[in-house]
């Protein structure tokens, strides 16, 4: 091989091994471009999953609440029976109203072919009834309708009055044309889904005590007894304050409703104001105190607010609603802020002020408002228990726990007490249920007979003395 075949070859070689690394260099250009096309889908991924973090604590708050009232929805909303016995219902209220049905005719919307339907838990059912009768027959079937032990309501009405020269001489007997709209819902829950597991469910749940027990107070049915005409020439009275039902009833009056709820939301802006207070502490002796007296007054509004709810002493509407979003609403604002400041230990202050809450109802007989109080700090209590300072005060509240338990339910025990038998030499005995039992001796599980006295029986049952009335 002369010199020029050697350049040619050496130049041919060098062609090749060139246009060899263009196409490495231009195939791994494209895997390189599949790699960053990797990496922002990934980094895509990544974004979703953040999002979707960030939504769960709301998701996880909304599914908590749901399954802590779905109890409720089930007792309320009516079953597949009540539903195929709507119509003989609407019967039953026409005879006991005195109105009189001239037609019912069922409005509610064919879904049964409708995807919607798999969308919702709840199932609308609605019947248009049209019937004949005077004002307070018209209210009276009303009253029926809403008042009953499942939900229904009435979305709409129409009334055509009766006219007024037809009945000059007797004007009770018009009877007007009313046309109601009835409806309920039915409750069926979706079924194939699987139930999610939340962790440290119990914790977040006792964090929104106070939202759940809005949500359910919410969906209770409010029983009002409808008391008829009472002599009253017109039926559409002011709807935000009932009449008294009977003279001696102690209803307040609306200008007393007003302050007592004005002093209640006063109270509770004061309550806030300590909050804030307490949150600017600056040093461990000033967080102290501000929080002791925090507690104390949060303790005591808490205390008024409940016997105020439980009593029904609020009637006028807006006396109530104020009552509702300004106190009951403020405080559970008030008591979640203080649960997120606290760590594991529950502050001392706090369980001396439950123990004087819960001493206070039972010295006055609140044993339900008492078992309310301890479930304020009930949640708080797994953690303090094992501390040897908060110890004493946790076994405490669980003795007047305990207390007012065994009180309710000795108050529910069926106990004939029919009189007393004087066998002579200090030997009585108690006839009971139908037996004769002498001091000492068992009448039911849990239950001794422990001593006979001129105008009361002496039990002790769980631990607990308690008496009944010879009376009773």
């Amino acid at each position: 091989m002369d010199a020029k075949q050697k350049m040619l070859a050496i130049g041919g070689g060098g062609l090749l091994l060139a246009a060899l690394q263009g196409f490495l260099v231009w195939s791994q250009q494209g895997t390189i471009e599949e790699m960053r096309g990797e990496v922002v889908a990934f980094e895509s991924k990544i974004e979703q999953a953040r999002t979707k973090i960030a939504k769960t604590p709301d998701l996880e708050r909304e599914v908590i609440l749901r399954r802590e009232t779905d109890e409720v929805a089930k007792r309320i909303l009516p079953n597949n029976d009540d539903i195929l016995n709507f119509v003989r219902t609407l019967r039953e209220f026409e005879e006991q109203s005195g109105a009189t049905i001239s037609q019912i005719k069922d409005k509610t919307t064919s879904t049964s072919n409708s995807k919607k339907k798999d969308k919702s838990d709840f199932e609308r059912v609605a019947y248009a009834v049209n019937f004949e009768a005077d004002s307070f027959q018209m209210l009276a079937f009303l009253d029926f309708v809403e008042s009953h032990q499942r939900f229904m309501r009435v979305p709409s009405f129409k009334l055509k009055a009766a006219k007024r020269d037809h009945y000059a001489e007797d004007p009770t007997l018009a009877r007007h044309e009313v046309e109601l709209e009835v409806e309920t819902y039915r409750y069926q829950p979706r079924s194939g889904s699987k139930r999610a597991e939340i962790d440290g469910y119990e914790r977040k749940r006792d964090l929104l005590a106070t939202e759940i027990s809005a949500r359910q107070r919410e969906m209770t049915i409010e029983a009002y007894d409808y008391k008829g005409a009472r002599n009253r020439r017109d039926p559409w009275v002011d709807p935000r304050m009932p009449a008294n039902s009977a003279p001696g009833d102690l209803v307040l009056s609306i200008e007393d409703q007003i302050r007592l709820v004005e002093d209640l939301v006063a109270r509770t802006k004061e309550a806030s104001d300590l909050l804030d207070r307490w949150k600017g502490a600056n040093n461990l002796i000033a967080d102290i105190e501000a929080r002791s007296v925090l507690e104390k007054s949060l303790a005591a509004l808490e205390e008024e607010a409940r016997r105020v709810d439980a009593e029904g002493q609020l009637l006028f509407l807006p006396a109530q609603q104020r009552f509702h979003v300004e106190v009951l609403d403020e405080i559970g604002r008030i008591r979640e802020s203080l649960a997120e400041s606290d760590d594991l230990q529950v502050p001392i202050a706090v369980l001396e002020q439950g123990v004087e809450t819960m001493r206070n109802h039972l010295a006055n007989g609140e044993y339900e408002l008492a078992l309310e109080a301890f479930a304020g700090v009930e949640g708080r209590l797994p953690g303090a228990e094992r501390d040897p300072s908060r110890r004493p005060y946790v076994d405490q509240l669980e003795q007047y726990r305990h207390m007012a338990r065994t009180v309710l339910e000795f108050a529910d025990l069926a106990l004939d007490v029919r009189g007393v038998v004087d066998l002579g030499g200090d030997r009585k005995v108690a006839l009971i249920n139908g037996k004769t039992y002498a001091p000492g001796e068992l009448v039911a599980p849990e239950l001794m007979l422990v001593s006979i006295e001129s105008d009361q029986l002496s039990f002790v049952f769980k631990e607990v003395k308690l008496t009944r009335p010879l009376s009773q």
